[in-house]
């Protein structure tokens, strides 16, 4: 355990003798299940959990051929992880892999995994990738845990905008007790719009898709679950302040929400899902 702690921390500590480029984040929003439940809404009403999320991150070109990224990152599904990737590129394609750990997630756990990416692009043209990490072992005792996650996107350039569409999965999965399997899962597919300006100074994101979000309980005499959809708006945007430092915005909510039957909505009118943070580059 102690090992694999230390191992985790070089991997994401040492980078930073090497990085050139610094992203930090954090967000506040409510449409979340509440991961301390341990029995279904059922016929009741959703009314959303506040969570934080975060994510600090760390990106180094090494040279035109390798570029390494580490993060650490808090996501109201996957909860606490730390990974770490090495990139190859080549021309149009490029393709990376890392180790990949869930943190801090129980009291016992500690768990390893790996996560990778694969891309192709044809630059002002068309471009598509694939990200993927899960954790490589199975639940197995309380407090045991996994995580997996994956995301697929295509693109195309128009003059001064690019669209992406994509399709994204997160599940959590934990033992909460010897008598109780609770899992977290979100399924998310999503335009995204991206309008550069002409001096490359700001860019303005607008983003709109469908996305489910449900929680899972699973005990010894009966399954049982809640589940929300939604179609949702959002918007971000990257704003470079100084030739070193950029400001990053954004802001997401459900245009129309509505619960599996018998979960209905709560009296709460408004779900969200807010962010800000910066990026600087050291020269």
């Amino acid at each position: 355990m102690r090992k694999t702690v230390f191992l985790a921390g070089l991997v994401f500590w040492g980078t930073a003798l090497f990085a050139l480029d610094l992203t930090v984040t954090g967000g506040f929003g409510n449409f979340a299940f509440d991961p301390k439940d341990k029995h279904e809404i059922g016929g009741g009403e959703f009314d959303g959990n506040y969570a934080a999320s975060g994510k600090i991150e760390l990106t180094d070109t090494l040279s035109d051929l390798f570029r390494f990224t580490t993060a650490l990152e808090r996501d109201p599904v996957l909860r606490n992880s730390l990974g770490g990737e090495l990139e190859i590129g080549v021309e149009n394609f490029s393709f990376a892999i890392g180790p990949f750990f869930g943190i801090f997630n129980s009291s016992d756990y500690f768990k390893p995994g790996i996560s990778t990416s694969l891309e192709i692009v044809f630059p002002g043209i068309i471009f598509g990738r694939i990200d993927a990490g899960a954790t490589l072992q199975g639940v197995d005792g309380e407090g045991d845990y996994s995580t997996l996650s994956s995301e697929i996107a295509v693109g195309f350039w128009l003059p001064h905008l690019v669209n992406i569409i994509s399709l994204a999965t997160k599940k959590f999965s934990i033992q909460e007790t010897g008598y109780l399997y609770t899992e977290d899962s979100l399924w998310r597919f999503q335009y995204r719009g991206e309008i550069h300006s002409k001096s490359n100074n700001y860019i303005v994101a607008i983003d709109i898709g469908y996305q489910t979000l449900r929680r899972s309980y699973e005990a010894a005499s009966a399954a049982s679950y809640d589940e929300v959809r939604a179609v949702f708006l959002g918007f971000d945007a990257s704003i470079t302040v100084k030739p070193l430092l950029t400001i990053l915005l954004g802001l997401e909510s459900p245009v129309y929400f509505w619960g599996k039957a018998p979960l209905e909505r709560g009296g709460r009118s408004l779900f969200f899902q807010a962010m800000a943070g910066f990026r600087y580059r050291f020269e």
